[in-house]
């Protein structure tokens, strides 16, 4: 019997899909997380459609972070929501910093850019945690700040 989750037909015919149809949702889970690691896979979605992780995957991952930016600049903008002091010195980083990453991309193996990416999301992620945490504890203690 065929798992609800699983294609019918494998997509271009990976064999995870193959293996997944027949062992169930728990091997899926098992190897979709220890694949993760290994130097040859990248994301189920993108490996089933036939894709690389650094040929495809994150460079659509930068197409689409950058015309979302561009909206989102455009439209703050107009409003007159942009602080300009702080947008510069990333929006410079960005510009210099992407090709750089472009060429120094094929030396760098997999496994640590997979290490590095996750360590920046979580960085990120913990950054945006602690601050949120400070400006509730912020906001609650201005009460009692003289008029």
């Amino acid at each position: 019997m065929t798992p609800r989750f699983a294609s019918p037909v494998p997509v271009m015919g990976c064999d995870a899909v193959k293996r997944t149809r027949k062992r169930g949702l728990s091997w899926y889970l098992r190897y979709s997380v220890r694949s993760f690691w290994q130097p040859h896979s990248c994301s189920p979605c993108w490996n089933w459609a036939g894709f690389d992780l650094k040929t495809v995957a994150i460079p659509v991952g930068l197409l689409l972070n950058g015309v979302t930016t561009t909206l989102a600049l455009t439209t703050y903008a107009r409003k007159k929501l942009v602080d300009w002091s702080g947008g510069w010195p990333m929006a410079l980083t960005a510009v210099v910093g992407a090709p750089i990453g472009a060429m120094m991309e094929p030396y760098v193996p997999h496994n640590a850019l997979m290490l590095g990416f996750a360590a920046m999301v979580a960085i990120a992620a913990g950054r945006m945690i602690w601050t949120s945490v400070f400006a509730k504890k912020a906001a609650n203690w201005s009460r009692f700040a003289p008029a």
